[in-house]
């Protein structure tokens, strides 16, 4: 995880929905807004296209789906995190980006023992913070999904 002054952590967070999520800043390498996504046909239920980010191909994962979250009410308007994968090339939609934090390891709590396990595999966290609770992902889950 990206470590701030004092041994605190840096957290790329946004939105889906109400909820903030948030990633370690060192996994995320940029974000990109509205970009011209190109739907893949008979893809899985989680992989809402893909889409042309400098020159290359990343497969955009949808969250709502992977982790059954509420349903998207939205338009068309989305910001895409790409991910520092090694060899995968993989970004991830979000309704809108809150702002990189920081906080401190005592603010991270432990997934909650009542989460499913399939979902708990994706949520590495959870940070109290003065902005309300965040959900912190798993990267290594997230780029492990196929």
């Amino acid at each position: 995880m990206s470590q701030g002054l004092n041994g605190s952590l840096q957290f790329l967070t946004w939105y889906l929905g109400t909820q903030l999520f948030g990633m370690s800043l060192e996994e995320c390498s940029e974000v990109d807004q509205n970009s011209k996504m190109l739907k893949i046909p008979h893809s899985k239920d989680y992989v809402t296209g893909i889409i042309n980010l400098r020159g290359d191909v990343v497969t955009i994962l949808n969250l709502r789906k992977l982790l059954h979250f509420e349903s998207d009410t939205r338009t068309n308007s989305y910001a895409v995190i790409r991910l520092k994968g090694k060899n995968q090339r993989v970004a991830i939609m979000a309704d809108e980006i809150h702002d990189v934090i920081t906080v401190s390891k005592s603010q991270l709590q432990p997934c909650p023992a009542n989460i499913d396990e399939m979902e708990s595999r994706y949520i590495s966290s959870i940070a109290m913070t003065d902005s309300g609770s965040v959900i912190i992902l798993n990267p290594e889950e997230v780029l492990r999904v196929k």
